[in-house]
């Protein structure tokens, strides 16, 4: 009975429903492939199965949004709850970096969380990186949780880039080679130059 629960789950996941988007969008976003063959059926199923840690009677409250992020960002999806969050990720995601820029043309990262705090947080943030973690409280890398920003030192000496924290090791930032993207602060440049992170004050 559990195993086909999880397969729906894992069904459910990436098939559109009214508030979800389509399959191809779905595959292109969370960057997954169409499943090849049983093996990899399978061994997503047993992926699948890490990040569902509800009970089953609790289940039913997500969503397969809930699901589509838990999955792309790897979290338990109890762990998916600030949807507002993640559906203002899905709609700048993929937009082009753009030294400066404040809108969906192109935008900058400290540009970025500023907007991504006040849309999604309702609170002021200064438009600079050094600043922003002016407006922070410090907490150490342990520590950290979602909505905490990440600071790193880049193409300059001091505070020069900045993203926000989702968990499990994953931040949204935008970057000057992607754009608009999630990526792991385990990744050998970010681990490098990565100096501090913030809680910003209420």
């Amino acid at each position: 009975m559990k195993q086909f629960v999880y397969i729906i789950l894992l069904v459910i996941s990436f098939i559109s429903a009214s508030t979800v988007i389509s399959f191809s969008e779905t595959r292109a976003f969370a960057g997954l492939r169409p499943i090849a063959d049983s093996n990899e059926l399978l061994k997503n199923m047993n992926a699948a199965k890490k990040l569902i840690t509800l009970p089953l009677n609790h289940i039913e409250t997500k969503t397969s949004e809930h699901f589509k992020y838990a999955i792309m960002l790897n979290l338990p999806v109890e762990l998916i709850e600030n949807l507002d969050l993640f559906r203002f990720i899905g709609e700048w995601h993929g937009t082009r970096y753009l030294f400066g820029g404040t809108t969906k043309k192109g935008i900058d990262c400290s540009a970025f969380t500023q907007r991504l705090i006040s849309d999604v947080y309702c609170k002021k943030m200064h438009r600079v990186v050094a600043p922003q973690y002016s407006q922070c409280k410090p907490v150490s890398k342990d520590e950290m949780k979602q909505g905490d920003l990440v600071f790193f030192e880049t193409f300059m000496p001091g505070l020069s880039h900045v993203g926000l924290y989702l968990g499990n090791n994953k931040f949204v930032h935008a970057a000057s080679s992607k754009g608009v993207c999630i990526d792991d602060l385990n990744n050998t440049y970010y681990k490098k130059a990565y100096r501090k992170s913030g809680r910003f004050l209420e």
